[in-house]
């Protein structure tokens, strides 16, 4: 292999898909481009962490995603992002594709939330969120920050995830602090007696990029995952860590378009630290992980 082959396999690795859990991926925004991975685990939901809504609105209108399923092309997929940046009443001054992102996506939001098995919403043990937050919805741009970030974040994972569609969660680069947050605050929802050291330590493990510049004190000192970590373990206590199944109608499925077949796909599903029993089996359990995720990915 010459110097050139190695660079572009390095670039290509760097930007290659990680499975979280099932049905569920994270990445970065060049990622977008493996269409072919898109395809071969239906992921038909996405999720932009801190990209600018003006990028998101040009992907969902001009990118190759349009046609990512079919010519219906914005009927195949939801795309929703998390930006502080944005400024509302400024929206119609925006590039003229924004309206369009913006209404189609709240549009089909507010189709999915009517096809949920109304038990998600009965208790706390899926969705945090109160049932009249998903009442007609009025935008799929979530300009949140602290707590209320992470809650409406893995309420969406949790409703999407529901679909039995895949989910792509991405930032503009995979080292970014408000998106490995996110990413850990999934990974402690499930497995909610796990110190906010393994999470990180687990999702490390699963990056492309192992680089050792990120500000980890930035990320445990995070006051919204703090505050999500307390609220989980608070829910726990309340309900218990066994958490009933929801069955829901499958949205895609009910809109006459065919979810393309889960193909073989070279993305070992991750095995997710499961709720420990004692606090000494903590880092045992996330360690366990950790090492069949690297072996999964030297494989």
């Amino acid at each position: 292999m010459n110097l050139d082959e190695a660079a572009f396999n390095n670039q290509f690795n760097s930007h290659r898909l990680q499975q979280l859990d099932k049905n569920i991926f994270f990445g970065s925004l060049p990622s977008l481009n493996d269409l072919d991975t898109l395809r071969n685990n239906n992921i038909r939901f996405f999720i932009g962490v801190d990209i600018p809504t003006q990028t998101m609105s040009q992907l969902y209108t001009q990118s190759n995603l349009i046609n990512l399923y079919s010519p219906q092309g914005m009927q195949d997929i939801v795309m929703i992002n998390f930006d502080t940046s944005i400024i509302p009443h400024a929206i119609d001054m925006m590039d003229p594709t924004v309206p369009v992102y913006i209404n189609n996506n709240t549009m089909m939001l507010n189709q999915l939330v009517s096809h949920l098995d109304p038990e998600m919403f009965a208790t706390k043990q899926t969705i945090y969120g109160e049932r009249r937050n998903y009442n007609n919805i009025k935008t799929n741009v979530f300009q949140l920050n602290n707590y209320d970030m992470f809650e409406q974040f893995n309420d969406w994972v949790e409703i999407f995830k529901s679909t039995t569609n895949g989910t792509l969660i991405f930032g503009d680069h995979e080292n970014s602090e408000t998106l490995i947050a996110l990413l850990m605050s999934c990974v402690i929802k499930k497995s909610s007696n796990l110190k906010l050291y393994d999470a990180f330590q687990f999702i490390k493990s699963l990056k492309n990029d192992s680089n050792d510049n990120i500000q980890e004190q930035n990320i445990y000192w995070n006051s919204g995952l703090l505050m999500y970590y307390e609220a989980i373990r608070k829910y726990t206590m309340s309900w218990g860590i066994n958490k009933k199944p929801i069955a829901t109608t499958s949205f895609f499925n009910n809109k006459n378009i065919s979810p393309n077949k889960r193909r073989g796909t070279n993305l070992p599903p991750p095995q997710m630290p499961m709720t420990p029993t004692s606090p000494t089996k903590d880092i045992l359990v996330a360690a366990g992980a950790i090492d069949r995720c690297k072996r999964a990915r030297s494989d």
